[in-house]
């Protein structure tokens, strides 16, 4: 299995780094059901290390990015007993930017899913939403209305047009990308000028990222690069975008989400998520709001070369 050296997207070094966990995975642990989005928590993760210029964590070594793109074109579709509450999170993060939006906005959806937030997005009256999504498995589950509309694909230089949208969002997406420099690039090729870009991600520095630190689940063999706010900002700056609003965002989930993302045996919970019936059912689908150490980040394209 061929893994490479990954450098810092921020300044650029291969060796000056801290590692922070080594790895512990084996080639045979590498199948495409661990890169599959939202899956149970695995604890299966590269080497972690910290750049010692400008701290910013990173996977190192990684897969090669071919052998990526395969397991994620071959990933699963596995959470869509949660597409609401994440349409309803997801919905709310882009309000300030939909609250001054004309309804012909063109908007792209990077990491699309199976569409759920594009539909939600349509039902509102934003006709003009398009995405791009790497696994066939969530294109197939694609509600009919909005299936024409996904590319199933990697980001990557011609897929679409310059200067096309309006906005340019990625959700739990980002901090997947092995290359943030050439994605951001492309994404302010995309653009029109003084578009919209929103990423909403894991918060490396997060209460629950410090408190967990090993067992959190961003701590991830999909993840080749976890941000906090400051990091986060100086990436998107070095690419020409100016910063809006940075926060760490609220989100709408189940009591059956929250066991899931927790480091409890995977047997347990298993056997707890079998019980669907009942009063234990219904407790496990209850929604409640809460700030799970993401950062959403809201910037404009700087059109000033």
């Amino acid at each position: 299995m061929k893994l490479i050296a990954t450098k810092c997207a921020l300044c650029g070094s291969l060796e000056d780094y801290t590692i922070v966990y080594q790895e512990n995975f084996k080639e045979r642990d590498v199948t495409s059901d661990i890169f599959s989005a939202r899956k149970m928590p695995d604890r299966i993760h590269h080497r972690i290390v910290r750049c010692n210029k400008d701290g910013l964590i990173r996977s190192n070594p990684v897969l090669d990015e071919c052998i990526m793109r395969d397991l994620y074109k071959k990933s699963g579709f596995t959470y869509l007993e949660e597409v609401e509450n994440l349409a309803d999170s997801y919905y709310k993060a882009l309000r300030p930017f939909l609250s001054e939006a004309p309804k012909n906005a063109k908007i792209l959806e990077i990491g699309c899913g199976n569409g759920f937030l594009l539909k939600r997005l349509y039902e509102n009256g934003y006709k003009n939403t398009f995405g791009i999504e790497p696994s066939i498995d969530a294109a197939e589950k694609c509600d009919k209305s909005i299936r024409p509309r996904i590319v199933v694909d990697m980001l990557k230089p011609g897929i679409f047009k310059s200067n096309t949208f309006d906005m340019v969002y990625c959700f739990q997406t980002f901090d997947h990308i092995q290359d943030p420099n050439s994605f951001l690039e492309i994404c302010h090729d995309l653009l029109t000028p003084r578009g919209i870009i929103a990423a909403f991600n894991h918060d490396v520095e997060s209460l629950q990222a410090k408190i967990l630190r090993e067992k959190s689940p961003i701590i991830d063999i999909g993840h080749a690069y976890l941000y906090s706010r400051v990091t986060m900002r100086k990436i998107f700056e070095k690419h020409r975008f100016l910063p809006i609003l940075i926060y760490s965002p609220f989100s709408i989930v189940s009591l059956r989400h929250l066991i899931w993302l927790s480091p409890l045996p995977e047997a347990f919970k298993i056997k707890l998520f079998n019980l669907k019936k009942g009063i234990l059912g219904i407790f496990l689908k209850q929604r409640i709001k809460i700030r799970l150490g993401n950062i959403c980040l809201i910037a404009k394209k700087d059109s000033v070369p």
